[in-house]
């Protein structure tokens, strides 16, 4: 068990609690040394073993860009949303990043962000960034909409990770998102 006591004082949202935090434990909890690391507001639709097999050699993760850092806060390209990643757990272990990540939280408490700046922070350049298909985030078209931004064309094709980030969740917003009828359908697979 894990005394996430000490997360209660760091910066979180409404629709991310301090929960947020506990994935840093995975480097000490988890022996193995490559990690699929899914945010539990996300749904896989096709197989990820393309993505699985990436060599992470020398970086900590393989990530994708965060679209709506990118787009409004200027954030540089390889600014990556953490929802999905692939750990390089055997690099991340070896380097403490648990303890790494733990104190830069406490150091950095205020920062809107919480985990996903640390994250950024310490593993700045060594991050493998994969196409928006490995984790499309739903939250750019939420965005947008609030901003008076035109919608993103339509996607040809289901993304193989739809991550539905931010505040915008299929079950609770009265704006229209990109594949909310994905999340609902396997929503109502699980109750069958």
């Amino acid at each position: 068990k894990i005394d996430a006591s000490s997360f209660h004082s760091l910066q979180t949202y409404e629709h991310i609690s301090s929960a947020t935090f506990l994935r840093y434990h995975i480097f000490d909890l988890i022996p193995e040394d490559k990690v699929f690391y899914l945010d539990s507001d996300a749904v896989i639709t096709k197989s990820l073993e393309s993505y699985i097999a990436q060599p992470l050699d020398d970086v900590y993760a393989m990530a994708t860009t965060d679209v709506i850092a990118l787009n409004f806060h200027n954030k540089p390209y390889s600014y990556f949303n953490a929802g999905v990643l692939l750990l390089n757990n055997k690099k991340c272990k070896a380097e403490s990043m648990t303890a790494k990540a733990l104190a830069s939280s406490l150091e950095n408490a205020d920062n809107a962000d919480a985990d996903q700046y640390v994250l950024n922070q310490l593993f700045k350049e060594h991050i493998l960034l994969a196409d928006q298909s490995f984790n499309y985030q739903t939250g750019l078209d939420y965005v947008r909409q609030r901003r008076r931004f035109p919608f993103l064309k339509p996607h040809r094709t289901i993304p193989a990770i739809i991550h539905y980030n931010t505040s915008a969740k299929p079950w609770n917003t009265k704006f229209p998102i990109k594949f909310k009828h994905i999340w609902w359908y396997y929503f109502q697979m699980n109750w069958q």
